[in-house]
């Protein structure tokens, strides 16, 4: 002023970043499988992410066995303020189903299988779960054992699931040969 004098007077700006928040902290999905990554929505924001996709406030991420893909996404709001953040999406190993008939590997399951009545198939793989099916139907009495006696030809089938929740499926063509007949 004319007289000398002076004032000051303070002004606190805070510069506030949009806010991101993912619908999970982490995404755990099986080979195959898709993961929904999404955040908040907000109508004032844009959205970049690393996949390419952009304007949307998810993105669809394919699984691909035994990785981990960090998905990043980058939001600006109306004034032009950024933020980024990423989450991980960790798809699990393959389920692998690993037969054999007693200790005989089972390498083909292309074509027909010959077992002998009583033969055993097992799957040595070490999953959790198992289910078998014949024709289609399934073989409770089977249920949740990693092995199964044919009784008769015909199609079938093994669903096996790891600890994780994961499946894989095997199918099988089996002819069963009657046990030649014993002479004492």
């Amino acid at each position: 002023t004319s007289n000398g004098c002076t004032s000051t007077d303070f002004l606190d700006v805070a510069i506030v970043q949009p806010a991101i928040v993912f619908n999970q902290s982490i995404y755990n999905i099986c080979p195959g499988d898709n993961a929904s990554v999404g955040i908040t929505p907000n109508t004032d924001y844009s959205y970049v992410w690393n996949t390419g996709t952009q304007n949307t406030p998810n993105v669809t991420v394919p699984g691909v066995a035994g990785t981990t893909k960090n998905i990043i996404v980058t939001v600006t709001d109306k004034l032009g303020c950024t933020n980024t953040d990423t989450v991980p999406v960790v798809t699990y190993n393959d389920v692998v189903v690993n037969l054999t008939i007693g200790n005989k590997p089972l390498t083909d399951l292309t074509g027909t299988i010959d077992i002998c009545l009583g033969d055993t198939i097992f799957n040595k793989s070490g999953l959790q779960n198992y289910r078998w099916y014949f024709n289609g139907q399934p073989l409770t009495q089977w249920d949740g054992l990693n092995y199964m006696i044919p009784a008769q030809g015909g199609n079938y089938s093994l669903e096996a699931k790891s600890a994780d929740g994961c499946s894989a499926t095997q199918n099988l063509t089996i002819k069963v040969a009657p046990l030649p007949p014993v002479d004492i």
